[in-house]
């Protein structure tokens, strides 16, 4: 549904750099997508967590909203876990429960957002996955990509034959079109704690149909039985989490955190700074890549509240980094930066469902989902 970029404003020296959201320009004349873009400004305007990605205050040119979002100078958990694995250091188990309870602290910030008058919004993230956990290169944890996330109220809004989120980190009542709550993230935090400790995905098939039927199912054998030696405890969390019925689970992600943070694995503890120590070392060639560009003693972006970068952005904010015309970049954009060495990606969160898009691979795609779903719901109905 957007783009992200890279930028800082015109003139600023490195260290001030943030990441540009917009919406992607064949998509701005769709009602739908510049509300669920504006909805997503709304939310991250909420969240003011160390485990979350801040946002400033959005910015409208030429009538076109752009969310500036805090840059984490890292990686995802999946480029994480991939170059943790292909250098033959796995995440240890300490590592990875550290992470979770970190985006389960995120997410609890998240889930407990009230309105004006004292009512809970019922926000679910619904999309917490791989690419949406980044570890920077100091060991911190952030949640990412609230670009799905919905109030309780707005839930029934999502098109007919449209799943947000990626099938194999989605929870039973998600799949089977059941209401979803706070506990269907925590399942997904489950799925990546699983997957990160055992190395295997838990809940991939050969279609995405077959994929939605084993997390409907949620038969799930404990580590225990499977690898020689693994911690009753945290396996007895894992479960948990991942309980097929959300009452069955933790109250909530905070519970799910302390659960985490009680466990004695019977190896050293790892933190922010144990965990910085991991990443620097597994991407001391990305980093080498940065410092190339912006300087040997590169050492990330300067806090969105340093007095620097209040400063400047209340003299004028990022809006010198967008053209007047609203379909491309001005010249005062680092596109140097922005195209190559922070890896800064496009993405399409709005589209992961298929439908929402007007080019015809999309209409395609969201019409093979929305069909697969139908399906899936009547062989349920039949009694499959």
């Amino acid at each position: 549904m957007a783009t992200t970029y890279l930028a800082r404003p015109a003139g600023a020296p490195a260290g001030q750099e943030m990441v540009v959201k917009r919406i992607l320009a064949e998509l701005r004349d769709d009602p739908e997508l510049r509300a669920l873009f504006g909805a997503e400004v709304g939310v991250a305007q909420q969240l003011d967590h160390p485990n979350i990605v801040k946002a400033m205050p959005p910015l409208e040119v030429s009538g076109e909203l752009v969310l500036p979002l805090e840059f984490v100078w890292g990686e995802d958990l999946r480029a994480l876990a991939e170059r943790a694995l292909v250098t033959g250091r796995p995440l240890r188990a300490s590592e990875v429960v550290f992470i979770i309870a970190e985006a389960a602290r995120g997410l609890h910030h998240f889930h407990t957002r009230r309105s004006a008058d004292g009512q809970l919004l019922g926000l679910v993230h619904r999309d917490v996955s791989p690419p949406n956990l980044m570890v920077d290169y100091t060991g911190r944890v952030k949640v990412l990509d609230f670009g799905i996330a919905r109030a309780e109220a707005a839930f029934m809004e999502v098109r007919p034959g449209q799943l947000p989120g990626k099938f194999g980190y989605m929870s039973p009542e998600q799949v089977d079109g059941l209401e979803v709550t706070a506990a269907s993230d925590q399942f997904a935090l489950g799925v990546l704690l699983y997957e990160l400790t055992m190395m295997r995905r838990l809940f991939k098939a050969d279609s995405d149909m077959a994929t939605m039927k084993m997390v409907s199912r949620a038969n799930i054998a404990e580590p225990t039985s499977l690898v020689l030696g693994f911690s009753p405890a945290l396996s007895a969390i894992m479960m948990r989490a991942l309980a097929r019925e959300p009452r069955d689970r933790f109250a909530d992600c905070a519970a799910l955190a302390a659960a985490l943070d009680a466990l004695d694995l019977g190896e050293a503890r790892c933190g922010e700074r144990q965990l910085g120590e991991v990443i620097r070392a597994l991407f001391a060639d990305h980093i080498a890549e940065t410092r190339a560009l912006l300087g040997a003693n590169y050492g990330g972006p300067l806090p969105l509240d340093a007095p620097e970068r209040r400063q400047r952005f209340a003299a004028g904010g990022l809006s010198p980094l967008l053209a007047s015309e609203a379909d491309r970049l001005s010249g005062e954009l680092d596109a140097e930066v922005a195209d190559h060495t922070l890896r800064v990606r496009t993405v399409a969160s709005g589209l992961r469902g298929g439908a929402a898009g007007r080019g015809p691979v999309w209409r395609v795609a969201g019409l093979a989902v929305g069909l697969c779903l139908l399906l899936w719901l009547l062989f349920r109905a039949l009694g499959g």
